[in-house]
Formats: C-alpha cells, sequence, structure tokens
C-alpha cells in the first residue's frame, strides 16, 4: 500500500516486510508473528528517540493497561504508552465504560488507543471519533488477538485470514485520519 499527504510519503507493506517512513507522518507495522499495527499520529508529542537503547512501548493488555498502570510503566522507563483494546462500537457509543478504557492524562504521552473490529467502515468512523474525542497521538489497529470474543466478530487474529478485509480496515483508518492510500 502507499500512503500520501501532500509532500509526505510512506510506503508500506502488511505483515513486516518492508516498512519505509519518512516525516514521522504515518506508521503501517507488523510484527514478524503476523501482528499488525497501524498508527497514524494525531499531534506532537516532542517524542524523540534515545540513540543509546530502542524505543520502549507499552503492549495493550486488556484488563490491565488502565491510566494507573500505564503511569507506573511510564515512571519505570516505557517511551510509547497504548490503551487497552476497545471495539469501535463502544467508540461510537461513548459510554462511560468506554470512556474508561481509552481516558488518560498528559503525563502519559505519547499514547495510543487500540481499536478492534471486523468491518472497515465502522472502524474508519471509530478512529475518526476517538481523534476528535480524545486527541490519542496514534491509533493501533488489533490485527492478533485470540480471544473468542473478539474472533467471534471477525476481529483480532481472525483477520489474519482475510488479507484483503485487513488491508481493506487499514486503508479505511488510514483514510478516515485525511491521508490517500494506494495499492502498491
Amino acid at each position: 500500500m502507499r500512503h500520501q499527504k501532500k509532500h509526505r510519503h510512506v510506503a508500506v507493506r502488511v505483515f513486516g516486510k518492508a516498512t519505509r517512513l519518512e516525516s514521522g507522518e504515518l506508521l503501517l507495522a507488523a510484527a514478524p508473528s503476523g501482528v499488525g499495527r497501524a498508527m497514524a499520529p494525531t499531534n506532537t508529542t516532542g517524542f524523540t528517540r534515545r540513540p543509546e537503547r530502542p524505543v520502549l512501548f507499552l503492549a495493550p493488555m486488556a484488563g490491565v493497561t488502565n491510566s494507573v498502570f500505564r503511569r507506573i510503566c511510564k515512571a519505570r522507563g516505557a517511551d510509547v504508552l497504548t490503551t487497552e483494546f476497545v471495539s469501535a462500537d463502544g467508540i461510537m457509543h461513548s459510554n462511560e465504560r468506554t470512556e474508561h478504557y481509552v481516558d488518560f492524562t498528559p503525563k502519559e504521552r505519547p499514547l495510543g488507543v487500540q481499536l478492534f473490529g471486523g468491518d472497515p467502515d465502522q472502524l474508519a468512523r471509530g478512529a475518526a471519533s476517538v481523534v476528535d474525542w480524545k486527541q490519542p497521538d496514534f491509533i493501533d489497529l488489533n490485527f492478533g488477538c485470540p480471544v473468542n470474543k473478539v474472533v467471534c466478530k471477525n476481529g483480532g487474529s481472525a483477520l489474519l485470514r482475510d488479507g484483503a478485509l485487513l488491508a481493506a480496515i487499514a486503508s479505511a483508518v488510514v483514510r478516515a485520519q485525511g491521508y490517500s492510500c494506494e495499492a502498491d
């Protein structure tokens, strides 16, 4: 897939085969295990990579990565934090439970919100809504959760069985953030 916004350029292939990033505007990456993430920064955080060590990302963990846990991890050296995963449907309902999952303090930045689901349009709307609602630094798409209640809704690792749907979801979310997408 090729992503462009004005003069900035990012070329990406899903499943970690190739990733080239210029200007830090958009990142779509996949771990060697096939668990993928799409991240589109939504504001400036002042984060800079320290050359003496790798950047430490706190992985999203359902029932664990709440605001208190994230702040503890930040104090212990985590560089980039991510919320618990939230369904795109939940974001659209903006209820108290969903707000608890995506609530964060300025001290937790840079921070991303992880979304899951199986419908490209719903995930695009969810990503746009959470960016407007909470202004996270990036959106992280879950392509790897094996939990049955996620997989049975065609989300998480179920998307790894359908590369075309996974690509459609990533493209829809990228477009919802104001970038253009076109196939390689």
